[in-house]
């Protein structure tokens, strides 16, 4: 329900470490995106990350520890 509410807003989904085999918490989300026009979704992982079937311009995919991803991240 609360995904539900920003379906027509413009949302960057943020995933922090989750791994593989998380798909508890990946599968939903990622299906989420696929389904919503105006999502994003960004993956930061320290193995290389499992990725949505997406176009490029609304996925990205960032392998590396989440220390020094932040910190580049956050000098954007």
């Amino acid at each position: 329900a609360f995904l539900d509410e920003y379906v027509a807003a413009r949302t960057l989904v943020l995933e922090l470490g989750v791994g593989q085999g998380n798909r508890a918490i990946k599968a939903p989300l990622m299906t989420w995106v696929e389904s919503t026009p105006r999502a994003t979704y960004v993956v930061v992982n320290r193995d290389a990350p499992v990725l949505p079937a997406l176009p490029d311009s609304r996925l990205l995919g960032i392998q590396g520890d989440l220390d020094p991803v932040l910190l580049a991240l956050a000098m954007l």
